[in-house]
């Protein structure tokens, strides 16, 4: 009970009793990539071939929909199912510390230190991958079968909650097999049957529900052909000070050099450094996400461990003890500091007391469904504007609207069916996705209106009209502005016109 439950059980009330005393501030287009999903799915839909999950179909409306058929349809039943799931988030941290080491002290340590680096309640689609690396670091230590097993399993289950985080649980998984003593071929074995058993589930799943085609060309083709769509690449300046892009850079290039040293020796590598060969393999591929969108807390969620880890390995390599004490104290210590773990305490107990709103934020009673939220001013005027406009265009239950703003929260709110597959204009680039948008929305004639403009700025700076010029002329040809008022635009269908396809650019 005591190494189970009560000591990461402590870091995730320490977490929730800071973060969870007001309800939370909605997003409607970061939370849109879970509702949409979820709401489709409500509804009768399918993943992949009617809407189209880019992370994973579980983080993706998968687990939220489940939520909200047990917990409520409104954002309370959504934040209920985010809460309780989200309460493994530190239990995850702790096993990585606890998988690496087999010391619930270590475990404990690496919380403690992470909760000093990255003060929040959950990040849930991060979860299943530390799972996956605490059970590849405890099987590499105690060379255990069944633990490969559970391995593999685990990263069969990651990669349909999210495919980037289960990519790079599965280079620490290969890093892990490759130090690990004892018979490799065989963990190897184990750990391959663990993920085909989840995976036979989940291809059981997608055969069942008629989706395989579209499961693999999203999971294998869109979703990668979206990199060069949302890359920033590597920040050329950054701000020094804690928990900065310049400490996580010190941290991923120390990394890569204790890779390219201890990873030739194979299962040579001594038993006090192998953990640190799997979380730097997680560390450096993790390095995508910041390539990718500057996302600096993903590989600063093992950045913890790995220090705790490279400071044991000192400590037990030194010749001399109590100057391998002293260095690995001073390792930790020299972080801690850096990350305010003195301050924790008063900043800890400064949040855990009661708090107000956020002073632009307020709750709505309708929709319905925006019950158990906060909105910001923007969001509350998009949603005023949103309801007028269905009145002054005379909306019926089963009409709808093309978001061409990237709100697609907007479609849960009102409980309204999404006419394409994609809940961003991003994701429908390409010229193909383009005509299969527009001949989805010319087929459907309860396609009513057009939102133009919302509340969530540009992608990237760059228009909806320039990433999509034939959906976009699509529209000037079958629709005209309707609504225009606080910043917001919808354009509504051309009455008794026949709805036309784009040519050419």
């Amino acid at each position: 009970m005591t190494l189970a439950v009560l000591i990461p059980g402590s870091l995730t009330a320490t977490a929730g009793a800071a973060f969870l005393g007001v309800p939370p501030v909605a997003d409607l287009f970061e939370n849109g990539h879970e509702l949409l999903p979820a709401s489709e799915y409500l509804r009768g839909e399918r993943p992949y071939a009617d809407v189209v999950p880019g992370h994973g179909v579980l983080s993706d409306g998968g687990l939220d929909a489940i939520s909200m058929r047990l917990l409520g349809d409104d954002y309370r039943g959504y934040v209920r199912g985010w809460k309780l799931l989200g309460a493994s988030f530190w239990p995850a941290i702790y096993a990585v510390g606890l998988g690496a080491t087999g010391n619930p002290m270590i475990g404990l340590g690496v919380g403690l230190l992470s909760l000093a680096g990255f003060f929040q309640y959950t990040f849930l689609r991060v979860v299943p991958s530390l799972a996956v690396l605490a059970l590849v670091l405890a099987a590499s230590r105690t060379g255990r079968r069944r633990v490969w097993a559970a391995a593999g399993a685990a990263l069969g289950v990651s990669f349909f909650v999210s495919v980037d985080f289960a990519f790079y649980a599965a280079g620490a998984a290969a890093a892990a097999l490759w130090v690990s003593r004892g018979e490799r071929r065989a963990a190897l074995a184990s750990f391959l049957r663990g993920a085909a058993g989840v995976g036979a589930l989940g291809l059981a799943a997608m055969l069942a529900l008629g989706v395989f085609p579209e499961f693999v060309d999203v999971t294998f083709r869109l979703v990668p052909s979206l990199l060069p769509v949302y890359a920033h690449g590597f920040p050329s300046a950054f701000p020094l000070g804690p928990a900065s892009p310049a400490m996580l850079y010190a941290c991923a290039g120390l990394g890569v050099l204790l890779l390219g040293a201890l990873l030739p020796r194979g299962p040579r590598v001594p038993d006090p450094a192998r953990p640190l060969v799997p979380v730097c393999a997680w560390i450096a591929l993790a390095m995508l996400a910041v390539m990718e969108r500057h996302h600096f807390n993903y590989p600063y969620f093992v950045v913890p461990a790995a220090v705790v880890l490279l400071a044991r390995w000192i400590r037990r390599s030194a010749p001399d003890r109590l100057a391998g004490s002293l260095a690995s104290v001073a390792i930790v210590a020299a972080f801690a500091l850096d990350h305010g773990a003195l301050t924790l305490p008063a900043v800890t107990g400064v949040a855990i007391q009661p708090r107000t709103y956020e002073a632009n934020a307020a709750p709505l009673v309708a929709p319905r469904r925006a019950r158990g939220a906060l909105f910001r001013r923007p969001e509350r005027v998009l949603i005023a504007r949103t309801v007028e406009m269905m009145e002054r265009a005379g909306f019926r239950d089963d009409d709808t609207w093309l978001d061409f703003a990237n709100e697609p929260g907007l479609y849960f709110l009102f409980d309204r069916r999404c006419p394409i597959r994609y809940y961003e204009v991003a994701f429908y680039e390409s010229e193909s996705a383009q005509r299969e948008v527009i001949a989805a929305v010319r087929r459907n004639p309860r396609v009513r209106a057009v939102l133009m403009s919302g509340t969530y700025p540009l992608i990237d700076e760059v228009s909806n009209e320039i990433r999509a010029p034939f959906v976009a002329r699509y529209i000037r040809e079958n629709f005209r502005p309707f609504l225009r008022e606080d910043g917001i635009e919808f354009w509504i269908r051309r009455d008794g016109s026949a709805s036309r396809a784009a040519t050419g650019p």
